[in-house]
């Protein structure tokens, strides 16, 4: 019952298509963190990008080739380059439908392509540094979102998405209610 991977909570997509820079509190977590995998070797550290209110900067993000990408260079540069964790977790809640703001119909597919540039990105920086890094999915469990019954389904494409990642990251705390 080792404990094996901490996903920290939360970096940012921004309007702008990027991971927002961390701030000062979150740098110094970062630095204890490190700390911590230096002293428990095999201990794998991810930042999770994104929560509950950021379905249309995401919507935004993934709506292009362009777009996705400039977001993956970002955030691989914030958090895999200069904090170096070991991986990204996307926590988008939710494309499509489920979440705070109704987001475009072809989120979900755009996720897919999403999530699929990321990991390229993310090998491509693994064949230079000869390391892999991680790249999970934040997933809902439950059967009720904003605006009623809800399948994951609904918003992900997960056989689509199983060769890219490395887990789902199942959010097993609102299981029937939003919160």
């Amino acid at each position: 019952a080792d404990l094996n991977a901490i996903i920290y909570s939360l970096g940012e997509p921004t309007r702008g298509n990027v991971c927002d820079s961390p701030g000062a509190a979150q740098l110094k977590d970062l630095r204890e963190l490190r700390g911590l995998r230096r002293r428990h070797p095999g201990l794998q550290l991810l930042v999770s990008i994104g929560g509950w209110d950021t379905a249309p900067q995401y919507s935004d993000i993934a709506l292009t080739a362009a777009s996705r990408a400039k977001f993956a260079r970002s955030c691989i540069r914030l958090f895999i380059q200069q904090q170096r964790v070991n991986g990204i977790d996307l926590d988008w809640e939710f494309p499509v439908r489920g979440g705070l703001i109704p987001s475009r119909p072809q989120d979900r597919a755009d996720a897919t392509a999403l999530v699929r540039e990321l990991r390229e990105q993310l090998d491509a920086l693994g064949r230079r540094t000869h390391r892999h890094y991680l790249l999970t999915v934040a997933t809902p469990a439950g059967t009720w979102q904003e605006g009623g019954a809800y399948s994951v389904s609904d918003s992900y494409d997960l056989a689509a998405l199983v060769p890219y990642v490395s887990w789902l990251n199942v959010m097993t705390y609102d299981m029937n209610t939003i919160f």
